[in-house]
Formats: structure tokens, C-alpha cells, sequence
């Protein structure tokens, strides 16, 4: 990513308390610029430029502002905080709980690079992972009280942004970032049987309180454990029940590394990968 300090460089500095929060919602938006322009560096400094001297913000808007060939750029200047979690300016001053994405460009009636949208994703997928966000979830916004975890501009304020063409394309970029989270073993919302008569089985796994959770619908269950790549039982009896089925267990005593969830029923037996960091 290119930080403040590179492409600031020259500029006034931005200085003012900064307010640190929780991410529910990631919020994303186009620039509106010329799709043209190709100095994506001037771009986001003009942005900066526009927030700070034009609409009187202590900042740029966005926590993050993606270019059209899919470099990142650092928004918000977060001082010695994450990135991730300084609150901007960007959702009609109701910004608590949301992180900007900006893509640059107008995309009112043409579609993003394929490099600034797979940018995104990979976004998306680094904070959804470390957030214990789900992909295809909702959050209660003031906004929106069903405001989408991964929503565009216009889900919660009279704008046309993120542009018509993107926000057609919210739904791939919901399923693209779930099928790379599940793929680095994020399995908060995975349903390993869910078709026809199958039971249905959804893990939830939380880096803040190294839990993971387990959530299955009609299936007797006669064992729940952990198993590790070789196949060795390493974690039985320490799987607690919420309730008829809900189960959980937690991760901080493991090793870093990949593991398999076994659950056996009394005629099938379902695993499912998790990787504990």
C-alpha cells in the first residue's frame, strides 16, 4: 500500500484527535473522477485537497482509496492507530462502525478494472478475515437498520455512488471475498451439507476471543472434535454445548496451523478445515 507520507508528500499535514472504533459495515464508494486520468497519485492528493480545504475536514474521507490498477493507497491518516479502524468521513456524518473504500473513477455507466476490483476483494477479504466479519451478513447502521456488512454508498444515504455499474457487482464481490476467506480456512458461515435432505452445518471461527463456533441443524450428533493433519484427535473433551446445536471451542492453547473440525453423527461423519493463527 502507498502511505500518507509518500503520497501527501508536500502537503499539509492533517492534526486532530483521531476517534478509533469498531468496523461493522464497509462502505464502498467511486471518486467520480475522469476515468481518464492515469496520475493516481495527483488524484488522491486533489481528493485530500478537496476534504480538507473544500469541504473543511480534518482528513481525506476514506480509510483506503484503490486506483485503476490496483494499487491501494492509505486514506485517513490513522497516527498510531490501525488503518483500519480510524473513523472517516464518508457516509452522510454517520460514520461510526463503517471503513470507506473509494474506488477512483466514475463507474456510473462502465464497469471497473479487473485489477481495482480484484484490489478490492483482497481488501475485503483481509478485513472481513481479521474482523470476524461475514461476508453475506447484515449490521444495524442508524442508516440503515439492514445495512449489508459489505454495502455501497447509496444503502444508506440519496447519492448515486458507488456508481450503477459497481454496485451491480456488490453481490460477486460478496461471494468472491466468502470463497477466499473459506479458502484461507475463514469458515464463519460455510455450510459443508446443505442441499436436499442433508443437515446443515455452519462454523464460525472469531480471532478476537480464539473461539470457534458451531452451528447444526438437524443432525444427531454422537461427537464433535479436532483433529489435526495427520489425522491425531487433539481436541475431544473440552467442546462444550451451548444448547441442542450450538457447540464451541477454544483456540488459544493450539499451535498455529491448519486443523480439521469432525463431526460425527450417528450414520455420517462431516469435517471441515480451520486455520488457527
Amino acid at each position: 500500500m502507498i502511505d500518507q507520507q509518500i503520497w501527501r508528500e508536500g502537503l499539509p499535514e492533517p492534526d486532530y484527535e483521531r476517534i478509533i472504533h469498531n468496523v461493522r459495515n464497509i462502505i464502498i464508494h467511486h471518486s467520480a473522477t475522469s476515468n481518464d486520468l492515469t496520475d493516481y497519485t495527483n488524484v488522491v492528493r486533489n481528493i485530500y485537497l478537496s476534504h480538507t480545504q473544500v469541504n473543511g475536514w480534518s482528513d481525506i474521507g476514506y480509510n483506503y482509496v484503490i486506483a485503476q490498477d490496483g494499487t491501494i493507497y492509505k486514506g485517513r491518516d490513522p497516527g498510531i492507530y490501525e488503518q483500519d479502524n480510524v473513523m472517516g468521513a464518508h457516509f452522510c456524518s454517520s460514520n461510526s462502525g463503517t471503513m470507506g473504500i473509494c474506488l477512483l473513477g466514475n463507474y456510473v455507466n462502465i464497469y471497473p478494472a479487473q485489477e481495482s476490483l480484484y484490489a478490492l476483494i483482497n481488501l475485503l477479504t483481509w478485513k472481513t478475515g481479521k474482523d470476524s466479519l461475514n461476508p453475506y451478513g447484515t449490521s444495524s447502521h442508524p442508516l440503515n437498520p439492514d445495512l449489508n456488512i459489505i454495502a455501497g454508498h447509496r444503502d444508506g444515504c440519496s447519492t448515486l455512488c458507488p456508481g450503477d455499474s459497481i454496485y451491480e457487482m456488490l453481490g460477486f464481490t460478496r461471494q468472491e471475498t466468502s470463497g477466499k476467506l473459506k479458502s484461507c480456512g475463514y469458515n464463519y458461515f460455510s455450510s459443508i451439507a446443505s442441499e436436499g435432505s442433508l443437515p446443515e452445518i455452519q462454523i464460525y471461527q472469531c480471532q478476537a476471543d480464539k473461539t470457534v463456533k458451531i452451528n447444526i441443524n438437524d443432525l444427531y450428533v454422537t461427537k464433535i472434535c479436532l483433529a489435526d493433519l495427520q489425522g491425531r484427535i487433539i481436541l475431544s473433551c473440552n467442546i462444550h454445548k451451548l444448547n441442542n446445536n450450538q457447540y464451541y471451542f477454544y483456540t488459544d492453547t493450539l499451535s498455529p496451523g491448519i486443523y480439521f473440525v469432525v463431526i460425527i453423527s450417528d450414520k455420517s461423519l462431516f469435517s471441515e478445515k480451520i486455520i488457527v493463527h
